[in-house]
């Protein structure tokens, strides 16, 4: 037997965990007018989906956004009724800028329900406009 097969024999692989995946936002559906990551229309149901997009912590800041392009205020998202690592849900709020980003401020780790002590931003990477 060669050298090289007798060392395949000796080795062993051993998995301890997954690697470790950024945070990002995929998905922005506006389930009233059926729309995918192109309009939003304030008053309507939202569905956010990505990975580790679950709002968490108590450090002011913390939430998701509707940022405007033209730099006027930003509008938090208050309705919420489904806050997962994977999916929001809620009502889309009365912003009247033209074209916005959705923002995801959040300490969550996703490791141990432990928070992060400073917030992650996650920011769309797609614009939305208004419907």
């Amino acid at each position: 037997m060669s050298a090289l097969r007798r060392l395949a024999e000796s080795i062993g692989i051993e998995i301890v965990g997954f690697a470790e995946a950024d945070a990002f936002i995929d998905e922005f559906l506006d389930t009233d007018d059926h729309s995918s990551n192109t309009w939003y229309h304030p008053g309507n149901l939202f569905s956010l989906s990505g990975n580790k997009i679950k709002i968490d912590g108590d450090a002011p800041g913390v939430g998701m956004f509707f940022v405007p392009e033209d730099g006027s205020p930003e509008v938090k998202v208050e309705r919420l009724n489904e806050n997962g690592p994977a999916s929001l849900r809620g009502i889309i709020p009365n912003c009247d800028a033209e074209r916005c980003k959705i923002e995801i401020r959040t300490q969550f780790s996703g490791a141990n329900g432990r928070p992060l002590k400073t917030i992650r931003v996650i920011k769309s990477s797609f614009s939305l406009e208004r419907a």
